[in-house]
């Protein structure tokens, strides 16, 4: 038991260390990896939210499609718009919900493996996650994937939990994560 927590925290370090790299290495905390496109699209239609002005932006506009902020899903922006209300709107706050998203699924599909099979599988799981290069990068990028993974394994989990513990609450909650 207490070799296996220790695999898990070097794991959980290996997938902090691995993202904090990136971080500092495709990433600025006053600069959008990528110039234009959907980091700073992201960014103000989270900001707009948070400051009460809907679900549109303004500084980026492509002319081609007109007034094109239908093009974004609500989701990802909504969360940004949650957490900028705690943390201000900075870009910092921002990258810093991707980066806490990006490790709480790694320990979300520890508890995946764990509960489907055992410690081990867990751990291999979290493990092959913790060094996949798509999700290391996308955790210092203001790019929704990372929290869409999140959300569908959170969902998973639920599912699992519902179909083995047969509770009603489990259920309810699986049918609110869809």
């Amino acid at each position: 038991m207490r070799r296996k927590l220790i695999l898990f925290i070097l794991i959980l370090l290996v997938g902090i260390v691995l993202r904090l790299y990136v971080f500092t290495q495709i990433s600025s905390v006053d600069k959008f990896t990528w110039i234009g496109g959907d980091e700073p699209t992201y960014y103000e239609l989270a900001k707009n939210i948070q400051q009460g002005r809907d679900f549109v932006f303004q500084f980026w506009h492509r002319q081609e499609f007109g007034h094109n902020d239908g093009l974004w899903e609500p989701m990802f922006p909504l969360v940004l718009a949650f957490f900028f209300y705690s943390l201000g709107s900075s870009l910092l706050a921002a990258k810093a919900v991707v980066f806490l998203i990006s490790i709480l699924t790694l320990v979300l599909i520890f508890f995946i493996g764990k509960k489907m099979y055992d410690e081990r599988a867990g751990l291999i799981a979290m493990f092959l996650l913790a060094i996949q290069p798509k999700h290391v990068e996308y955790s210092a990028t203001l790019f929704k994937d990372n929290l869409y993974v999140f959300l569908f394994l959170a969902s998973f989990f639920l599912m699992i939990l519902a179909l083995n513990e047969g509770k009603r609450v489990h259920w309810i909650l699986f049918g609110i994560a869809l």
